[in-house]
Protein backbone atom coordinates (compact mmCIF):
# COMPACT_ATOMS: atom_id res chain seq x y z
CA UNK A 1 0.00 0.00 0.00
CA UNK A 2 1.40 3.20 -1.02
CA UNK A 3 2.23 6.05 2.23
CA UNK A 4 -0.97 8.08 3.13
CA UNK A 5 0.96 10.07 6.00
CA UNK A 6 4.14 11.05 7.37
CA UNK A 7 4.76 10.50 11.38
CA UNK A 8 8.33 12.77 11.81
CA UNK A 9 9.64 12.27 15.35
CA UNK A 10 13.15 11.77 17.20
CA UNK A 11 14.92 8.97 18.47
CA UNK A 12 15.90 8.90 22.26
CA UNK A 13 15.05 11.98 24.81
CA UNK A 14 15.59 14.75 21.97
CA UNK A 15 13.47 15.78 19.01
CA UNK A 16 16.26 18.00 17.14
CA UNK A 17 19.34 19.21 19.12
CA UNK A 18 19.47 21.89 16.01
CA UNK A 19 22.90 23.16 14.34
CA UNK A 20 26.03 21.87 16.12
CA UNK A 21 27.32 24.92 17.38
CA UNK A 22 30.69 23.66 17.10
CA UNK A 23 31.00 24.29 13.66
CA UNK A 24 29.83 27.85 13.95
CA UNK A 25 33.28 28.72 14.62
CA UNK A 26 34.73 27.06 11.58
CA UNK A 27 32.55 28.27 9.06
CA UNK A 28 32.75 30.81 5.99
CA UNK A 29 30.32 32.98 4.69
CA UNK A 30 30.55 30.88 1.35
CA UNK A 31 29.58 27.61 3.79
CA UNK A 32 26.88 29.45 5.59
CA UNK A 33 25.12 30.38 2.75
CA UNK A 34 25.17 26.62 1.29
CA UNK A 35 23.90 25.65 5.01
CA UNK A 36 20.89 27.83 4.83
CA UNK A 37 20.02 26.66 1.03
CA UNK A 38 20.13 22.94 2.42
CA UNK A 39 18.37 23.69 5.57
CA UNK A 40 15.46 26.06 3.67
CA UNK A 41 15.52 23.20 1.43
CA UNK A 42 14.51 20.99 4.65
CA UNK A 43 11.69 22.60 5.64
CA UNK A 44 10.36 23.73 2.36
CA UNK A 45 10.13 20.03 1.57
CA UNK A 46 8.04 19.20 4.72
CA UNK A 47 5.43 22.15 4.05
CA UNK A 48 5.45 21.40 0.84
CA UNK A 49 5.12 17.18 0.85
CA UNK A 50 2.10 15.86 -0.95
CA UNK A 51 1.42 13.81 2.29
CA UNK A 52 0.25 15.40 5.74
CA UNK A 53 3.39 15.25 8.16
CA UNK A 54 2.16 15.08 11.64
CA UNK A 55 5.26 15.92 14.12
CA UNK A 56 5.58 14.06 17.06
CA UNK A 57 7.69 15.74 19.69
CA UNK A 58 9.37 13.64 21.57
CA UNK A 59 11.61 15.52 23.65
CA UNK A 60 13.41 19.26 22.85
CA UNK A 61 12.76 20.99 19.88
CA UNK A 62 15.65 23.49 19.65
CA UNK A 63 16.75 26.28 17.08
CA UNK A 64 15.90 24.29 13.78
CA UNK A 65 13.86 21.98 15.58
CA UNK A 66 11.37 24.50 16.08
CA UNK A 67 11.11 25.11 13.02
CA UNK A 68 10.78 21.40 12.09
CA UNK A 69 7.61 21.16 14.10
CA UNK A 70 6.17 24.48 12.79
CA UNK A 71 6.45 23.20 9.27
CA UNK A 72 4.49 20.05 10.28
CA UNK A 73 0.64 19.58 9.50
CA UNK A 74 -0.27 18.67 13.28
CA UNK A 75 1.96 18.60 16.04
CA UNK A 76 1.42 16.30 19.46
CA UNK A 77 4.20 16.41 21.91
CA UNK A 78 4.84 14.41 24.80
CA UNK A 79 4.67 16.08 28.54
CA UNK A 80 8.58 16.91 28.91
CA UNK A 81 8.66 18.03 25.01
CA UNK A 82 9.90 21.91 25.44
CA UNK A 83 10.83 24.41 22.32
CA UNK A 84 12.99 27.11 22.47
CA UNK A 85 14.99 29.28 19.76
CA UNK A 86 18.20 29.01 20.78
CA UNK A 87 19.91 31.03 18.21
CA UNK A 88 19.78 34.90 19.77
CA UNK A 89 22.43 32.72 23.03
CA UNK A 90 25.28 32.06 20.55
CA UNK A 91 24.91 35.45 18.26
CA UNK A 92 22.82 34.16 15.69
CA UNK A 93 19.79 34.19 14.32
CA UNK A 94 17.16 32.40 12.98
CA UNK A 95 13.74 30.56 12.78
CA UNK A 96 11.66 33.50 13.64
CA UNK A 97 9.17 33.37 10.51
CA UNK A 98 8.67 29.50 10.30
CA UNK A 99 7.97 29.85 14.61
CA UNK A 100 4.94 31.80 13.97
CA UNK A 101 3.05 29.54 12.39
CA UNK A 102 3.13 27.62 15.35
CA UNK A 103 3.05 30.26 18.55
CA UNK A 104 1.67 33.56 18.59
CA UNK A 105 3.94 36.44 17.47
CA UNK A 106 4.60 37.90 20.89
CA UNK A 107 5.59 34.27 22.31
CA UNK A 108 7.77 34.06 18.69
CA UNK A 109 9.28 37.15 19.98
CA UNK A 110 10.11 36.39 23.38
CA UNK A 111 11.31 33.03 22.77
CA UNK A 112 13.83 34.43 19.86
CA UNK A 113 15.24 37.37 22.21
CA UNK A 114 15.16 35.43 25.18
CA UNK A 115 16.28 31.79 23.90
CA UNK A 116 14.39 30.50 26.75
CA UNK A 117 12.58 27.40 26.82
CA UNK A 118 9.05 27.23 26.44
CA UNK A 119 7.04 24.16 27.73
CA UNK A 120 4.49 22.03 24.85
CA UNK A 121 1.33 22.71 27.53
CA UNK A 122 1.94 26.13 26.92
CA UNK A 123 2.01 25.76 23.03
CA UNK A 124 -0.78 23.51 23.44
CA UNK A 125 -2.63 26.61 25.18
CA UNK A 126 -1.99 28.77 22.21
CA UNK A 127 -3.55 25.69 19.60
CA UNK A 128 0.09 25.52 18.42
CA UNK A 129 -0.09 21.87 19.72
CA UNK A 130 -3.36 19.59 18.79
CA UNK A 131 -2.39 17.82 22.21
CA UNK A 132 -0.21 16.52 25.00
CA UNK A 133 0.64 13.08 25.98
CA UNK A 134 2.54 10.95 27.85
CA UNK A 135 5.96 10.18 26.39
CA UNK A 136 4.89 6.25 25.86
CA UNK A 137 1.49 7.50 24.49
CA UNK A 138 2.72 9.64 21.74
CA UNK A 139 3.66 7.65 18.76
CA UNK A 140 0.65 5.23 19.73
CA UNK A 141 -1.65 8.50 19.46
CA UNK A 142 -0.12 9.70 16.58
CA UNK A 143 -0.54 6.28 14.77
CA UNK A 144 -4.08 6.94 15.29
CA UNK A 145 -4.29 9.77 13.62
CA UNK A 146 -2.46 9.18 10.57
CA UNK A 147 -4.94 6.10 10.81
CA UNK A 148 -7.48 8.46 10.54
CA UNK A 149 -6.23 10.75 7.31
CA UNK A 150 -4.85 7.46 5.57
CA UNK A 151 -8.76 6.23 5.37
CA UNK A 152 -9.74 9.19 3.48
CA UNK A 153 -9.96 10.36 -0.08
CA UNK A 154 -5.92 10.12 -1.08
CA UNK A 155 -6.86 13.21 -3.41
CA UNK A 156 -9.11 15.14 -1.31
CA UNK A 157 -6.67 14.89 1.39
CA UNK A 158 -3.57 16.28 -0.93
CA UNK A 159 -6.14 19.06 -2.22
CA UNK A 160 -6.71 20.09 0.85
CA UNK A 161 -3.31 20.64 2.35
CA UNK A 162 -2.66 22.17 -0.87
CA UNK A 163 -5.33 24.83 -0.04
CA UNK A 164 -3.87 24.84 3.15
CA UNK A 165 -0.39 26.23 1.83
CA UNK A 166 -2.12 28.53 -0.50
CA UNK A 167 -3.22 31.24 1.18
CA UNK A 168 -0.07 30.83 3.30
CA UNK A 169 1.89 31.57 0.58
CA UNK A 170 -0.43 34.52 -0.49
CA UNK A 171 0.46 35.88 2.84
CA UNK A 172 3.86 35.50 2.96
CA UNK A 173 4.10 37.84 -0.66
CA UNK A 174 1.21 40.14 0.84
CA UNK A 175 3.35 40.95 3.85
CA UNK A 176 6.83 40.99 1.85
CA UNK A 177 5.38 43.55 -0.16
CA UNK A 178 3.88 45.50 2.54
CA UNK A 179 6.80 45.48 4.71
CA UNK A 180 5.38 43.25 8.02
CA UNK A 181 5.21 40.52 9.90
CA UNK A 182 3.28 37.68 7.94
CA UNK A 183 -0.36 36.59 9.87
CA UNK A 184 -0.05 32.82 9.15
CA UNK A 185 -4.04 31.74 8.64
CA UNK A 186 -2.25 27.88 8.06
CA UNK A 187 -2.43 26.94 11.69
CA UNK A 188 -1.53 23.05 12.75
CA UNK A 189 -5.86 22.45 13.11
CA UNK A 190 -6.47 23.90 9.78
CA UNK A 191 -5.87 19.80 8.30
CA UNK A 192 -9.89 19.10 10.02
CA UNK A 193 -11.00 21.99 7.56
CA UNK A 194 -13.70 20.77 4.82
CA UNK A 195 -13.47 24.02 3.00
CA UNK A 196 -11.47 22.61 0.07
CA UNK A 197 -12.05 25.46 -3.09
CA UNK A 198 -13.40 24.21 -5.98
CA UNK A 199 -11.33 24.10 -9.04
Amino acid sequence: MDARCIILTGEGKIFCAGADTRELAARTTEMQIARSEVSRSCFDAIRRCPLPVIGAINGAAMGAGVVLAAGCNIVLASENAHFSLTEVLIGAQGGTRHTARLVPNKLMRYMALTGQRVGAVDIERFGGILEVNTREALLERSLVIAGQIAALSPYGVQLTKESINLPDAQEAAAATREKRKPQWSGQTLSLHRADVPQR
